[in-house]
């Protein structure tokens, strides 16, 4: 019998949430004909700032979860060239590629993108709802059909969150994609505590990328977490 629990990491240091959409699945709309593409999905990144203690353990899992797919590869190094995809990336690169983009536009540094800055990124999805909770009166409640409208302020764009992921390698499905691992998102519990950001764009244009995740139809094409891995 295969272990439910392969490939699952719980983190239980805080780390902070961006772009969450927890509540409900959406579905990324192409901006030029304003149509929805791939099926709605639920997702969210994941903010660890440099020396946070479930880095190694999450970087080894993801490792673990690679090797047991490719057992004669060299995974870091193959990561490093481009030729697996992680669900990962360093917070500095990303966050400097967001002010290129602005500059080449003429536009200045809003700086919203600052919140990457000192960290590594993760960024994961499912097509299921992931289990979610938030802490309350110092107990952690469990977020029903019953209570979510009660509680979906706690979600918010910069909160503090536990986070659990589950790894899973997969091969590329044509000549033009690449194999990678992907984090399905299992579950978050919001502390409800943490300062609020303000997002740059809608949790679907910044997971324009990940549509189809969940049926493992190239999961990581176009995403912009593929360029910087950070191991």
């Amino acid at each position: 019998m295969a272990d439910e629990n392969q490939g699952l990491y719980q983190v239980n240091t805080p780390c902070t949430l961006g772009h969450p959409n927890l509540l409900e699945p959406s579905a990324f709309k192409d901006p030029k004909t304003k149509k929805a593409k791939g099926d709605p999905t639920y997702s969210g990144i994941f903010v660890f700032k440099n020396g946070h203690p479930d880095l190694p353990g999450l970087k080894t899992k993801i490792l673990e979860a690679a090797k047991a797919k490719w057992p004669d590869k060299n995974i870091v190094e193959e990561a490093k060239a481009g030729n697996i995809k992680m669900p990962f990336a360093n917070g500095d690169k990303l966050a400097d590629k967001r002010v290129a983009k602005l500059k080449a536009a003429g536009k200045e540094d809003d700086h919203r993108g600052d919140f990457q800055r000192g960290g590594t990124v993760f960024r994961a999805s499912s097509k299921f709802p992931p289990g979610l909770g938030v802490v309350s009166n110092k107990a952690i409640v469990d977020i029903t059909d019953e209570n979510k409208a009660l509680h979906k302020g706690a979600f918010y764009f910069g909160t503090d969150c536990f986070v659990s992921f589950t790894f899973k390698a997969y091969d590329a499905i044509n000549e033009d994609a690449k194999a990678g691992v992907k984090a399905y998102l299992t579950m978050v519990v919001s502390l409800n505590r943490g300062k609020k950001l303000s997002s740059q764009r809608s949790s679907a244009e910044a997971f324009k990328g990940v549509a189809g995740l969940a049926s493992m139809e190239d999961p990581t094409g176009g995403s912009e977490l593929d360029d910087e891995i950070p191991f």
